[in-house]
């Protein structure tokens, strides 16, 4: 891991996210990209053109302000190559090109938590775990860094082809034990597909301490959020299938998106090709 982004709208809990991202920089000797996105207005009609350019550009020279407040400030305090970048767009836009541009490995999100969904913030961060060609990883507000211990992966045992090498790093560098968590509703039959699944997940996980777990639940969310207080982990870890998995967290207003409801860092990754 060489480049972590991390979009910030110098909230709290961006603010959190940044200190976080710059602890793991700290610890992977990697660069920290910090990024302001300042999406487009639109012009109230008893609103003067000039009054909202004025107020657009102030904007901007602030957050100037702000972002080189912090390169001092976390490059001090980090001891790390810290990198600020002001842009204008769409945010999700914007971070996804900004990402691809600069190499990112990682992007880290803040989020504000239970609650929270209505968020301006939070809801760049759902639609990038969704569109996202790297692995993102959601901090919580309140959520601290810490060496990641234990790590638990919630998976239905789908084929992904998904690129594990950023939670390889963290396994390797934290030695860390990985607990591949399957919820499962009345006891499930378990499919030759996700047979398959589980035996890429067995391969991709060979090295590092890892073991598979089973929890019954008439929820995906509620069986996560039980098992993980039965078992305290530092980080979640999940792939982001278009059909499948976060299809149902984060693709249905009729649950809370995980994301809302972890209290630990939520690292998603993408899948390689759609599930059918």
């Amino acid at each position: 891991m060489k480049n972590i982004l991390v979009p910030t709208d110098f909230s709290d809990a961006s603010t959190n996210a940044v200190e976080y991202a710059a602890a793991l920089a700290q610890d992977f000797q990697a660069k920290l990209i910090l990024l302001n996105v300042v999406a487009p207005r639109v012009v109230i009609e008893d609103i003067s053109a000039t009054a909202y350019l004025i107020t657009e550009a102030e904007l901007s020279e602030n957050n100037k302000k702000l972002m080189k407040n912090e390169i001092l400030r976390l490059s001090e305090k980090y001891h790390i190559i810290v990198e600020a970048y002001l842009r204008k767009g769409l945010p999700t836009e914007v971070i996804e090109e900004f990402s691809a541009s600069k190499r990112a490995d990682i992007v880290v999100m803040g989020m504000k938590g239970k609650g929270k969904s209505n968020s301006k913030f939070g809801s760049t961060t759902t639609m990038l775990i969704r569109k996202s060609d790297i692995p993102v990883l959601v901090i919580p507000k309140k959520a601290k860094f810490e060496p990641i211990r234990q790590i638990t992966f919630a998976s239905e045992f789908v084929m992904s082809h998904a690129d594990y090498s950023i939670l390889d790093g963290f396994a390797e560098k934290y030695d860390s034990n990985i607990n591949v968590l399957n919820v499962q509703k009345n006891r499930q039959l378990v499919e030759v597909e996700n047979t398959i699944g589980k035996t890429e997940a067995d391969l991709s996980f060979a090295k590092f301490h890892h073991r598979f777990e089973s929890y019954e639940s008439d929820k995906l969310e509620k069986g996560i959020e039980e098992y993980l207080k039965l078992n305290p982990s530092n980080m979640l870890a999940m792939v982001a299938q278009k059909h499948s998995f976060l299809k149902r967290t984060f693709g249905t207003i009729h649950t809370k998106n995980m994301c809302y409801q972890t209290l630990i860092p939520l690292l998603v990754f993408p899948a390689k090709q759609s599930v059918n």
